[in-house]
């Protein structure tokens, strides 16, 4: 677990920690984005 400790956003990613304010905002507009672009988002998927 050492190599998490650089690295918050590895960290967070892989514990599942809830984030500050700033995550909230850049995860707010992936959300957004992935809205957006749905189409795309289900080419992906599919």
């Amino acid at each position: 677990m050492y190599f998490l400790a650089g690295n918050p956003n590895l960290a967070k990613a892989v514990l599942g920690q809830p984030g500050d304010h700033k995550d909230k905002k850049t995860e707010l507009k992936v959300t957004q984005r992935l809205r957006l672009d749905q189409h795309k988002f289900e080419e992906l998927d599919g």
